[in-house]
């Protein structure tokens, strides 16, 4: 689809794994942390093993208490949560004795692989976009991240590109919630049916996109996975500077 002879508004682009790489996925960062604390043995486990006991355990507790508390699209969890986060993910692992002085310690390490650490702009997401730009295409960015994202964008040099910048980790407002996707649309004036989004998964980011009425396209540069997952009406985008053919 030429987006540019349907009139096309603005791009709205996800962050990680669109845009940005990261050094170390969040499960690789997880097993870095239990092998530091002494939990060898869980430090080995299986992709699937670890994604089962953060959505059985701290993710299934998170979610609820956010909804409990009317949790807005800015809340964060203070330290204290976030050690207790770390407590039922040990638990869902079996593991029982020293839960507290183990979770406080994994936490504190967290920080030390904190996500604006890990995240890169490769030089061609960089180029592609100032070309679009160029072209004369309107910018938002719309991110699952806990924090704002704008001081990793300056480090960058690329904020400025961006006429919104929505972020939150809540449900509700979160993707694939079409809530930040419509507020951005908004910020920008643009009809969301004149909005193409860009990301990276078919749950998240399709969804989102199909929720808001806006157009979906699927970036697969890294993360290949969700090709296979892409619905058949869905334009699926297998290099960041391919970008370029679709909004000439």
């Amino acid at each position: 689809m030429n987006l540019k002879s349907d009139n096309a508004g603005a791009l709205i682009f996800d962050l990680d794994d669109t845009l940005y790489t990261s050094d170390a996925r969040t499960l690789d960062v997880a097993r870095m942390l239990l092998d530091e604390i002494g939990l060898q043995k869980e430090s080995r486990l299986s992709d699937e093993v670890l994604q089962r006991a953060f959505a059985q355990g701290p993710d299934r507790w998170l979610n609820k208490y956010m909804l409990d508390i009317d949790a807005q699209q800015h809340w964060r969890p203070s330290h204290d949560l976030w050690v207790e986060y770390g407590r039922r993910l040990l638990t869902s692992l079996g593991i029982r004795d020293e839960l507290d002085a183990l979770a406080a310690k994994m936490i504190s390490r967290w920080v030390t692989y904190g996500v604006d650490m890990r995240s890169h702009l490769p030089d061609e997401s960089k180029s592609v976009l100032k070309e679009l730009h160029s072209r004369g295409y309107r910018f938002a960015l719309v991110t699952n991240r806990w924090g704002d994202p704008s001081p990793l964008l300056r480090r960058d040099s690329i904020l400025d590109l961006f006429e919104a910048v929505e972020y939150s980790r809540v449900p509700g407002y979160m993707k694939p919630s079409p809530f930040m996707l419509i507020q951005a649309a908004t910020r920008l004036g643009v009809n969301p049916s004149r909005c193409a989004c860009i990301g990276d998964f078919v749950s998240i980011d399709v969804e989102g996109a199909r929720r808001a009425g806006m157009v979906p396209f699927l970036l697969t540069s890294y993360n290949p996975k969700d090709r296979d997952r892409a619905p058949r009406d869905i334009t699926v985008v297998k290099d960041t500077i391919d970008l370029l053919e679709l909004f000439p």
